[in-house]
Protein backbone atom coordinates (compact mmCIF):
# COMPACT_ATOMS: atom_id res chain seq x y z
CA UNK A 1 0.00 0.00 0.00
CA UNK A 2 1.51 3.51 -0.71
CA UNK A 3 1.22 6.57 0.81
CA UNK A 4 -1.87 7.88 -1.16
CA UNK A 5 -4.42 4.54 -0.99
CA UNK A 6 -3.36 4.57 3.17
CA UNK A 7 -4.46 8.28 3.29
CA UNK A 8 -8.05 7.64 1.21
CA UNK A 9 -8.72 4.55 3.26
CA UNK A 10 -7.62 5.96 6.61
CA UNK A 11 -10.42 8.86 5.82
CA UNK A 12 -12.64 6.39 4.33
CA UNK A 13 -13.43 3.95 7.60
CA UNK A 14 -12.79 7.26 9.75
CA UNK A 15 -15.84 8.87 8.20
CA UNK A 16 -18.09 5.77 8.13
CA UNK A 17 -17.27 5.54 11.93
CA UNK A 18 -17.15 8.53 13.71
CA UNK A 19 -19.58 11.15 13.67
CA UNK A 20 -19.19 15.18 13.74
CA UNK A 21 -18.46 16.88 16.53
CA UNK A 22 -17.92 13.56 18.25
CA UNK A 23 -16.15 13.88 21.79
CA UNK A 24 -12.49 11.96 21.50
CA UNK A 25 -12.17 12.42 18.39
CA UNK A 26 -10.62 15.18 15.98
CA UNK A 27 -14.11 15.99 14.61
CA UNK A 28 -14.81 16.80 17.90
CA UNK A 29 -14.11 20.80 17.86
CA UNK A 30 -12.85 22.99 14.80
CA UNK A 31 -9.44 24.87 14.94
CA UNK A 32 -9.18 28.06 16.87
CA UNK A 33 -7.28 29.57 14.65
CA UNK A 34 -10.24 29.10 11.85
CA UNK A 35 -12.09 30.52 14.37
CA UNK A 36 -9.86 33.65 14.66
CA UNK A 37 -9.73 34.19 10.97
CA UNK A 38 -13.32 34.95 10.58
CA UNK A 39 -13.10 37.79 13.03
CA UNK A 40 -10.71 39.01 10.05
CA UNK A 41 -13.12 38.98 7.46
CA UNK A 42 -14.29 42.48 5.26
CA UNK A 43 -18.21 42.78 6.38
CA UNK A 44 -21.13 41.79 3.94
CA UNK A 45 -21.41 38.77 1.57
CA UNK A 46 -17.78 36.62 1.50
CA UNK A 47 -16.44 33.49 -0.74
CA UNK A 48 -14.78 30.71 1.75
CA UNK A 49 -13.37 27.88 0.31
CA UNK A 50 -12.09 24.93 2.96
CA UNK A 51 -10.00 22.43 1.14
CA UNK A 52 -10.11 18.86 2.40
CA UNK A 53 -12.80 19.98 3.95
CA UNK A 54 -14.04 15.97 4.91
CA UNK A 55 -17.30 16.23 6.81
CA UNK A 56 -17.26 19.43 7.98
CA UNK A 57 -15.57 19.79 11.31
CA UNK A 58 -14.81 23.79 9.57
CA UNK A 59 -17.02 24.06 6.76
CA UNK A 60 -19.94 24.42 8.81
CA UNK A 61 -18.76 26.61 11.64
CA UNK A 62 -17.46 28.41 8.96
CA UNK A 63 -21.21 29.06 6.93
CA UNK A 64 -22.54 29.64 10.65
CA UNK A 65 -20.47 32.75 11.04
CA UNK A 66 -20.24 34.46 7.65
CA UNK A 67 -23.37 37.04 7.16
CA UNK A 68 -26.30 35.95 4.47
CA UNK A 69 -25.63 36.08 0.58
CA UNK A 70 -21.52 34.56 1.10
CA UNK A 71 -20.57 31.54 -0.12
CA UNK A 72 -18.83 28.70 1.77
CA UNK A 73 -17.25 26.18 -0.49
CA UNK A 74 -15.61 22.31 1.11
CA UNK A 75 -13.43 20.53 -1.60
CA UNK A 76 -12.95 17.08 -0.69
CA UNK A 77 -11.78 14.02 -2.85
CA UNK A 78 -14.20 11.60 -1.39
CA UNK A 79 -17.82 11.07 -2.09
CA UNK A 80 -18.32 9.88 1.21
CA UNK A 81 -16.90 13.19 2.84
CA UNK A 82 -19.19 15.57 0.26
CA UNK A 83 -22.32 13.21 1.12
CA UNK A 84 -21.93 13.99 4.69
CA UNK A 85 -21.18 17.23 4.09
CA UNK A 86 -24.21 18.34 3.02
CA UNK A 87 -26.22 16.06 5.29
CA UNK A 88 -24.46 17.47 8.10
CA UNK A 89 -25.04 20.95 6.58
CA UNK A 90 -28.63 20.53 6.03
CA UNK A 91 -29.51 19.07 9.86
CA UNK A 92 -27.33 22.14 10.75
CA UNK A 93 -29.57 24.19 8.70
CA UNK A 94 -26.47 25.98 7.22
CA UNK A 95 -25.95 25.92 3.27
CA UNK A 96 -22.77 25.18 1.85
CA UNK A 97 -21.48 23.63 -1.23
CA UNK A 98 -20.02 20.25 -2.11
CA UNK A 99 -17.30 19.82 -4.36
CA UNK A 100 -15.76 16.54 -4.84
CA UNK A 101 -11.78 16.95 -6.67
CA UNK A 102 -8.63 16.03 -6.04
CA UNK A 103 -6.80 19.05 -4.77
CA UNK A 104 -3.48 18.17 -6.66
CA UNK A 105 -5.88 19.34 -9.60
CA UNK A 106 -8.16 21.67 -8.32
CA UNK A 107 -8.09 25.33 -9.28
CA UNK A 108 -10.16 28.07 -7.80
CA UNK A 109 -11.59 30.98 -10.22
CA UNK A 110 -9.16 33.31 -10.21
CA UNK A 111 -9.43 36.53 -7.03
CA UNK A 112 -12.46 35.08 -6.11
CA UNK A 113 -11.74 33.95 -2.10
CA UNK A 114 -11.96 36.16 0.90
CA UNK A 115 -11.06 33.26 2.81
CA UNK A 116 -9.29 29.72 1.91
CA UNK A 117 -8.80 27.35 4.92
CA UNK A 118 -6.43 24.34 4.09
CA UNK A 119 -6.19 22.02 7.31
CA UNK A 120 -4.26 18.96 7.73
CA UNK A 121 -5.19 18.68 4.02
CA UNK A 122 -2.36 20.20 1.97
CA UNK A 123 0.59 18.12 2.97
CA UNK A 124 -1.78 15.47 1.38
CA UNK A 125 -0.35 15.18 -2.39
CA UNK A 126 1.92 13.67 -4.18
CA UNK A 127 5.30 15.95 -3.56
CA UNK A 128 7.09 19.02 -3.24
CA UNK A 129 6.10 20.68 -6.39
CA UNK A 130 2.72 19.50 -6.20
CA UNK A 131 2.37 21.21 -2.89
CA UNK A 132 3.64 24.18 -4.25
CA UNK A 133 1.86 24.44 -7.18
CA UNK A 134 -1.56 23.93 -4.69
CA UNK A 135 -0.46 27.11 -2.76
CA UNK A 136 0.47 29.11 -5.72
CA UNK A 137 -3.16 28.20 -7.18
CA UNK A 138 -4.84 29.06 -3.94
CA UNK A 139 -3.02 32.38 -4.09
CA UNK A 140 -4.45 33.17 -7.27
CA UNK A 141 -7.80 32.36 -6.60
CA UNK A 142 -7.53 34.84 -3.66
CA UNK A 143 -8.99 38.27 -3.58
CA UNK A 144 -6.07 41.38 -2.72
CA UNK A 145 -6.61 41.73 1.05
CA UNK A 146 -8.24 38.08 1.05
CA UNK A 147 -6.71 35.69 3.81
CA UNK A 148 -5.24 31.88 4.22
CA UNK A 149 -5.68 29.77 7.13
CA UNK A 150 -3.06 27.15 6.52
CA UNK A 151 -2.22 24.22 9.38
CA UNK A 152 0.52 21.77 7.75
CA UNK A 153 1.85 18.87 8.98
CA UNK A 154 5.47 18.15 8.48
CA UNK A 155 9.02 15.71 9.78
CA UNK A 156 5.85 13.08 10.17
CA UNK A 157 6.74 9.42 11.51
CA UNK A 158 4.89 6.75 13.43
CA UNK A 159 5.24 4.62 16.43
CA UNK A 160 3.98 1.71 17.07
CA UNK A 161 2.40 0.22 20.74
CA UNK A 162 5.56 -1.39 21.44
CA UNK A 163 7.40 1.97 21.04
CA UNK A 164 9.01 1.10 17.67
CA UNK A 165 9.46 4.10 15.45
CA UNK A 166 9.15 3.82 11.81
CA UNK A 167 8.60 6.54 9.01
CA UNK A 168 5.34 7.81 8.21
CA UNK A 169 3.60 5.85 5.67
CA UNK A 170 2.22 9.26 3.99
CA UNK A 171 2.22 10.69 0.26
CA UNK A 172 5.56 12.50 0.69
CA UNK A 173 7.82 12.74 3.49
CA UNK A 174 7.79 16.80 3.69
CA UNK A 175 10.17 18.23 6.15
CA UNK A 176 10.41 21.48 8.16
CA UNK A 177 13.27 22.86 6.15
CA UNK A 178 11.24 22.14 2.43
CA UNK A 179 7.95 23.72 4.11
CA UNK A 180 9.90 27.20 5.90
CA UNK A 181 11.57 27.12 2.16
CA UNK A 182 8.07 27.03 0.07
CA UNK A 183 6.47 29.42 2.91
CA UNK A 184 9.30 31.92 3.13
CA UNK A 185 9.22 32.18 -0.65
CA UNK A 186 5.28 32.60 -1.79
CA UNK A 187 4.37 34.37 1.26
CA UNK A 188 7.28 36.81 1.54
CA UNK A 189 4.78 40.12 0.62
CA UNK A 190 1.26 38.68 2.52
CA UNK A 191 1.07 39.94 5.58
CA UNK A 192 1.57 37.39 8.66
CA UNK A 193 -1.54 38.02 11.18
CA UNK A 194 -0.64 35.02 13.25
CA UNK A 195 2.29 31.98 12.88
CA UNK A 196 2.71 29.38 15.43
CA UNK A 197 4.73 25.83 15.46
CA UNK A 198 3.49 22.90 17.52
CA UNK A 199 3.04 18.93 17.38
CA UNK A 200 0.31 17.17 17.02
CA UNK A 201 -0.62 13.16 17.52
CA UNK A 202 -3.49 11.44 16.13
CA UNK A 203 -4.16 7.80 17.11
CA UNK A 204 -4.91 5.22 14.32
CA UNK A 205 -4.60 2.04 12.76
CA UNK A 206 -3.79 -0.04 10.11
CA UNK A 207 -4.60 -3.68 9.50
CA UNK A 208 -6.11 -3.98 12.86
CA UNK A 209 -2.58 -2.76 14.64
CA UNK A 210 -3.17 0.54 16.50
CA UNK A 211 -0.22 3.20 16.06
CA UNK A 212 0.25 6.90 17.03
CA UNK A 213 0.80 9.30 13.87
CA UNK A 214 2.96 12.22 14.86
CA UNK A 215 4.79 15.47 13.59
CA UNK A 216 4.93 18.72 14.27
CA UNK A 217 3.00 21.39 12.52
CA UNK A 218 2.84 25.44 10.79
CA UNK A 219 -0.34 27.10 11.83
CA UNK A 220 -0.35 30.38 9.83
CA UNK A 221 -3.04 32.67 9.01
CA UNK A 222 -1.74 35.30 6.25
CA UNK A 223 -3.00 38.06 4.38
CA UNK A 224 -2.60 38.24 0.46
CA UNK A 225 -1.39 42.10 -0.10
Amino acid sequence: MNGRDETLRYHQEFYSRHALDEPGTWLHKPSKLVLRALDQLPEGPVTVYDLGAGVGRHTLPIAAAVPEGSRVIGVDFLPLANEKLLQNAAEAGVEVEAVQADLEEFKLPAETADLVVGISALEHVSNLEAFEDLLRRMQDGTKPGGLHCLEVFYDRYEIEMTGVVRPALVEFPLTGEELDDVINRLYASWTRIEEKRGTGTVEEARNGEPYKLMGSNLRLLARKP
